[in-house]
Order: structure tokens, then sequence, then C-alpha cells
């Protein structure tokens, strides 16, 4: 059977940045995917430039939403697909040419997979081939994984393990399951804690030109700090009815971490 991807990017003002996106969509080596690309309010010309994608390839297609953030504009494409697989990607953010072909192959040899992990490296733009493992700009080789479910469940108590781009998951896996609007930012960390809670195995694939490729963020500003530490609040607030016993300590640990990151945080703005 030739299964059907369907590859969500969103985006927002990433006109200098989509065309390169959307062409590494359209170099997939496995070619039965479609790609609805939801823009999120942009003003700048993120809207022509995807438009230009959707007259050259029926395969894109093109959605326009006020701006409300990329949780509810990737809820909207989660509505219009019609894949059997799904496959997020930031609009300014790169898939390598076989990354869908190695993912899709996994899960043809794993029955019980419940998602197909690629490797996930970062870059600059002004340096795109120098390629590191972690927003540190660390080095070190990734080791191949064949997690439970349950143990990667346990794993993203830690941490968001997962760049939103490195999964492909099934769509009849993922259910009703959609991402968490009262979230901002780290709704790709909540939205792959719940869908681990489910069993399965998870799996990561080591294969060349199979990696999602992320460009370093913009210069944070001090409200994007401080949103990020009230989502990462709210998500640990969360983690408290989830965990085991032994986790709540651990939890507890980060939560007044975060409480102290955030005073300083705002005592920081105030000069």
């Amino acid at each position: 059977m030739d299964y059907k991807v369907s590859i969500i990017v969103t985006c927002y003002n990433y006109a200098a940045y989509l065309k390169a996106c959307l062409e590494s969509v359209g170099r997939q080596s496995y070619n039965n995917w479609e790609c609805i690309i939801v823009d999120d309010g942009s003003t700048d010309g993120t809207g022509i430039l995807a438009k230009s994608f959707v007259d050259l390839d029926s395969r894109f297609r093109y959605v326009y939403q006020q701006n409300q953030g990329v949780a509810v504009a990737r809820n909207t494409a989660l509505a219009l697909i019609t894949g059997n697989y799904v496959q997020f990607l930031d609009g300014d953010d790169l898939l390598e040419v076989d990354k869908l072909k190695h993912q899709i192959a996994a899960f043809q040899n794993n029955k019980d997979l419940l998602m197909s992990v690629s490797p996930s490296y970062f870059f600059e733009s002004n340096h795109p081939k120098q390629l590191f493992i972690s927003k540190q700009k660390e080095k070190t080789i990734l080791k191949p994984f064949d997690w439970s479910s349950l143990f990667c469940n346990a794993q993203l108590i830690k941490d968001n393990i997962f760049t939103i781009s490195a999964p492909l998951i099934p769509v009849h896996k993922m259910g009703s399951l959609r991402f968490d609007t009262q979230f901002k930012t780290y709704e790709d960390w909540k939205f792959w804690f719940d869908y681990t809670e489910q069993e399965g195995r998870i799996i990561s694939i080591d294969e060349a030109n199979s990696a999602t490729l992320i460009r370093f963020g913009h210069a944070s500003l001090m409200s994007k700090k401080l949103q990020l530490n009230k989502d990462a609040l709210r998500l640990r607030k969360f983690f408290i009815g989830k965990v085991r016993w032994n986790k709540q300590l651990y939890n507890l640990y980060r939560i007044i971490k975060l409480l102290l990151k955030r005073s300083y945080i705002i005592l920081k703005s105030n000069g």
C-alpha cells in the first residue's frame, strides 16, 4: 500500500525562510504526500510565496487564519488532512530528502510502531552546512533508540526530547488528540506527552539524508522568555496529576526553579 503523508507547515512572517522549507518538502524522494500550509496571520510576503507553490504543485494547499498561535494553526490543518501519517514542520525548518521514505519504511517493518523519529540537527541561516545536535551547539553523535511508549513518556517528564518535525505518526494512533491551545509555547511538548500515554514502540531511524533540520531561532525578547516560563510552569503543574510518586520530587524541583527564574526575568526587565 502506498501510504499518504500529510505534511503540516505552520508559518508566521516567515517569507525569508518559507521558500527553502517548501522546496525541501517538494524534494522528498517519497512523493505520496500532501502539504497543508497554514499562515497564522502573516503581515509580510508569506502568503504570496506559499501560493506560488500551490500554483505549481496541487499537493500543496494554502490556508490563511487570523493570528491565533501555532497550536491553533496546527489544529486547523489537522481538521483538513487526508493522509495516513502526519509530519509537522515549522515554516523556517527543512526536511532532508529521504526523511519520509525511511520513516514510512520503519512503519512497514514494525507493525507495533507508535512513532518513528528522525535525527534532528540545528543550523544557523548563514552557515547551513554546519550542523549541531542541540541548541547548545553540541556535535556528539546521536545514539539510535528503541523505546516502549511508557519509557518515552517518562523521559518527557524530564524534558521535551523531540523537535516538532522529528517524529512521523499514524493518523489512526493520534485519534482525536489535538494541540492544547492554552499553550503559546511548549504546545508540542504536551502533545508528545499526551500521545505517548498509549501503548506502542518508538524507534529512531539512522539513515542517510533522513534528518529534520532546525533553524536557530531569532533573538528572544523578554516577553518571549516570560511566555516560555509561564507555559513551562503550566505544563509542570499538569504533570503533577500524571507522574508517579518517585517523579513528584523532581517535578516539584523543576517548578521551584521555574518560579525563581520567573522572578529573575521580571527583576531584570524592571531594570
